[in-house]
């Protein structure tokens, strides 16, 4: 349980996410938890990750040890780099492939992320679908609160840390699941 946001204005990109998580039915805030940012960088792509925390580890581990080729600037590498993450995760780190969903075309990742870095912002599913977005987005429990917020926000404000820093607040306001405080990071677009 948690929010993302993300957004992108005047040449800059920033990305954010609450610090509360989950924990068999236990809400466990930023207090408590040593390991409470959400957003993990890897060269120069900031990762937000929604979903099981052991996912993050995952990725972080598989990055570190094998993406030495790996690029995450722009949508045709970042799919190309999931391909090779994909095979990675299952070779080294035991990740399952998804056979519960007969619909699904291809085998689940098991990771949801939103990436920011100097070649623009983007959204990342378990299924490797990139979205590369255009002005902002949000995702996790919190995301329909964010994207309202930030839907507002983005006429009126000139940083996109303005921005989603609106969305994760009112994400924190009106969301059980999500909980303050944000972590935040931006960047200059290339």
């Amino acid at each position: 349980m948690t929010v993302l946001a993300i957004a992108r204005k005047n040449n800059k990109v920033c990305i954010a996410a609450d610090t509360q998580i989950e924990v068999s039915g236990n809400l466990v805030s930023s207090e408590m938890n040593r390991q409470h940012d959400k957003i993990f960088k890897f060269r120069d792509t900031w990762f937000a990750y929604t979903g099981a925390s052991h996912s993050s580890l995952m990725l972080k581990h598989a990055l570190e040890e094998y993406g030495s080729d790996l690029s995450f600037s722009g949508s045709s590498n970042i799919y190309t780099s999931l391909l090779a993450l994909h095979q990675i995760l299952k070779d080294h780190f035991y990740a399952m492939p998804n056979t519960g969903d007969s619909n699904q075309p291809v085998e689940d990742m098991h990771l949801n992320y939103l990436l920011a870095n100097p070649s623009g912002i983007y959204q990342i599913f378990g299924d490797r679908y990139v979205g590369d977005i255009a002005t902002f987005w949000a995702t996790g429990s919190g995301a329909k609160h964010a994207l309202g917020a930030m839907h507002a926000s983005y006429p009126l404000y000139d940083e996109p840390a303005d921005i989603v820093r609106k969305g994760i607040e009112a994400a924190c306001q009106f969301d059980a699941y999500c909980g303050l405080p944000m972590t935040l990071y931006d960047c200059d677009l290339e």
